[in-house]
């Protein structure tokens, strides 16, 4: 029977798959050693990236999560003003009313479109044309938008958390660039 030291002398030969297979073989059992042996003996492979890399994964990452965002507070909004209520003052949760839920789903879409919006337009970029590549992100997200400013011109909705709404989005895209930064010096 081969000895641990006798298969190790032959990682050099494991094709990808088969090293894959071994690495989450060892993460299964527990054996974290066998696992960073098959990891660190693997052959290294190199890539050359453009220097926007890190910008342009912080934009990607910005764009899905305001995206997952955006269509929460969306479905909140609109599961909201279609609740069967008479009463919209009405106090329903701990004081506070139907209309108050309704105008806190409509600031936080709101927050989030304006500084989605102002984020983008700092680095010249076109807002529309990043979530444009989402499929069907308009026929949700723009109806809500519509639906939800035709609400706000009536009774306008003041933004309190906007700029700090900003300051997260900022502070998303510069981890971004920090962690492809980490990973390049690697």
């Amino acid at each position: 029977m081969a000895t641990i030291d006798q298969i190790k002398k032959e990682y050099n030969k494991l094709t990808a798959p088969e090293r894959f297979a071994l690495m989450v073989a060892a993460g299964a059992r527990g054996d974290q050693a066998e696992r960073q042996a098959l990891y660190n003996s693997a052959p290294k492979v190199t890539f050359e990236f453009p220097h926007v890399k890190g910008l342009a994964d912080g934009f990607e990452n910005l764009t899905t999560w305001h995206l997952i965002q955006q269509l929460g507070a969306a479905a909140t909004f609109f599961m909201l003003i279609h609740w069967e209520d008479d009463d919209i003052d009405k106090p329903i949760i701990d004081g506070h009313t139907l209309g108050d839920a309704i105008r806190l789903s409509m600031r936080r879409f709101l927050e989030g479109y304006e500084a989605y919006r102002a984020v983008c337009h700092e680095c010249n970029i076109d807002p529309e044309t990043l979530t444009g590549l989402y499929p069907n992100y308009d026929s949700v997200i723009g109806m809500a938008t519509l639906v939800i400013r035709a609400m706000d011109n009536e009774n306008p909705i003041e933004l309190p958390d906007l700029e700090s709404t900003k300051e997260a989005y900022r502070e998303l895209i510069k981890h971004a660039r920090e962690e492809w930064a980490e990973t390049r010096a690697r």
